[in-house]
């Protein structure tokens, strides 16, 4: 029997559902953080009801099928962003804004269904999807070279840069169709984009666990430390840590431990002694070139050997900590200090002050200054 678009269709429908809930699987037994594995299973469930919702027989599914699939399709882009920035971005915490912008998105694909404002909202639904896809794309690609993760950095190019691209082409097609029905073919051709994408994501779960491509446990041999559980060596001086202990069973030879723990060495003591950080604009190239090494080495010993896992959050912390010891023992102004660790100007270092300490500098100086 030869092969029609319908049964094209239906077969492309099948695989991409069946991967869809592959990955839902794999989710489900990560060690991932909570929000990490509901975030990116929204994202997922919002694709399977892509596929319920595009089906051209869908107007006959009962209300009780059609009102929470609809729910999700209208909400494949924002639940998207929210994957990629609790996926990529490592100070992204849930707050009532982001709800409430999820909210009001649903409120008008909501709008939409129900035929309410016509083809202005329509056309405005769509074109908020595409600012979303393309504030998930500066997501994936804004923090590349800062993230010391190298398995994500993979993860963000192959894997996330593809899926939003994909993403933000559908939802073209969609606008310039938006008064007409698309053709079959062209359907067709969007299902087995889904199929292809859905398998290079498997395919990347059988290569590595998610845990391991989002760096929530080591691909080295080294065992990291978590953030939060790190004693940030102190800018003024250089202090000893002791060796990460191994994984078990994969004891790395001495003369790899030997340079490991050469480079931590010269490492910390550029970046206390040497005050590094106080250069404004460092790159991890250039501190790379400062310890004698290769920027994927840096990356290691960053995220492996002191728990890093964004080049510029490290830089915050030697910068801020500094920052905040000066602010009480000298009497100068706000901006020069921050000029001197290494700012270039009063904004980005009072962003990264209060996301630290929880206060402004001004307040840091005012409530931790000794009393006379």
């Amino acid at each position: 029997m030869a092969l029609t678009l319908a049964s094209i269709d239906l077969l492309l429908r099948g695989a991409a559902a069946a991967l869809l809930v592959f990955q839902l699987a794999h989710l489900a037994g990560s060690n991932l953080p909570r929000l990490h594995r509901w975030a990116l299973a929204a994202f997922l469930a919002s694709v399977l009801a892509y596929l319920l919702c595009s089906r051209p027989d869908f107007a006959s599914f009962s209300w009780g099928w059609k009102l929470p699939a609809l729910a999700l399709c209208l909400m494949t882009a924002p639940l998207l962003w929210l994957a990629m920035r609790v996926v990529f971005d490592d100070r992204f915490a849930a707050s009532f804004t982001v709800g409430l912008g999820l909210a009001l998105t649903l409120a008008l694909g909501a709008l939409v269904v129900a035929g309410v404002g016509g083809l202005p909202v329509n056309v405005l639904h769509k074109v908020v999807m595409i600012s979303f896809v393309m504030t998930t794309l500066w997501t994936v690609v804004k923090d590349w070279r800062s993230d010391l993760v190298s398995a994500r950095r993979l993860l963000r190019t192959w894997v996330a840069g593809s899926l939003g691209v994909y993403v933000l082409l559908v939802l073209g097609f969609e606008l310039v169709f938006v008064q007409s029905a698309a053709p079959r073919w062209l359907e067709v051709l969007n299902l087995a984009g889904i199929v292809l994408l859905s398998g290079l994501v498997a395919l990347a779960s059988a290569r590595h666990t998610l845990d391991e491509w989002l760096g929530s446990r080591p691909l080295q041999l080294d065992q990291p430390v978590q953030p939060g559980q790190v004693n940030l060596p102190h800018p003024s001086h250089h202090a000893q840590s002791p060796k990460p202990s191994p994984l078990p069973g994969l004891t790395p030879s001495p003369p790899a431990l030997n340079r490991k723990a050469a480079l931590r060495e010269r490492l910390l003591r550029a970046m206390g002694e040497g005050r590094a950080y106080a250069h404004e604009g460092l790159t991890l190239a250039q501190l790379a070139g400062q310890v004698e090494c290769t920027p994927a080495q840096l990356r290691e010993a960053i995220n492996l050997q002191l728990g890093y896992r964004n080049f510029n959050d490290f830089l915050h912390h030697y910068r801020i900590d500094e920052a905040a010891q000066r602010l009480l023992r000298q009497d100068l102004p706000i901006l020069s200090i921050a000029l001197d660790v290494g700012y270039g100007s009063i904004g980005p270092f009072n962003r990264a002050f209060k996301q630290i300490k929880g206060v402004t500098p001004s307040d840091w100086r005012t409530q931790k200054a000794p009393v006379p």
